[in-house]
């Protein structure tokens, strides 16, 4: 199961976490979050069930 571990309106700070996680060997994808027009209005950061913990201190240690 995926989980949203990261939500931002900058796609260049989805992409940072997403580096963050990558270099941290964890499994993680960026999805585009939609408006009703088709719009992207955010980016969601996901990352396994199994790695949540781990991805969450990630997230602390680099103060994102």
């Amino acid at each position: 199961m995926w989980i949203v571990i990261y939500f931002s309106k900058r796609k260049e700070d989805a992409d940072r976490v997403k580096s963050l996680m990558e270099n941290a060997g964890i499994i993680v994808k960026v999805r585009d979050v939609n408006n009703f027009d088709g719009d992207i209005k955010a980016y969601e950061v996901l990352v396994t069930d199994a790695d949540v913990q781990n991805a969450h201190n990630i997230i602390i240690d680099a103060e994102v």
